[in-house]
């Protein structure tokens, strides 16, 4: 330790371990429990909501994707709704026993080549 060191006590300047200033660099890092800058993997999550919770555009974006979405996802199941209605009259009338058989044909027919 130099003399100038024991007047100006400075600890950046002092070469003791525990002086060096270590312990307030990690006094701001992940250690700190009360840091938001640490290993927390609902970080970005977070990030990403306040972004679009300050972002009118992205809002609106989001809102018209959202409803685009359930729009195509009613529109398949209401183009699929004979077909399971139909798929459920099949299963009604002839039971799982009848699945299997016609299952089990139209496989056969398909190895020898003559599934039409």
């Amino acid at each position: 330790m130099k003399f100038e060191d024991l007047i100006n006590y400075n600890h950046k300047n002092s070469t003791n371990y525990k002086n060096r200033g270590y312990h307030d660099e990690y006094r701001g890092s992940t250690y700190n429990s009360y840091s938001n800058r640490g290993y927390d993997g609902n970080y970005k999550i977070r990030f990403i909501l306040d972004k679009i919770r300050n972002n009118k555009k992205l809002k609106l974006f989001l809102i018209a994707a959202v409803v685009l979405l359930l729009v195509i996802i009613i529109a398949v199941i209401l183009i699929l709704l004979p077909l399971l209605i139909k798929l459920f009259d099949y299963i009604s009338q002839n039971g799982i026993q009848g699945i299997l058989e016609f299952l089990t044909e139209f496989l056969n027919k398909l190895w020898q080549g003559s599934a039409t």
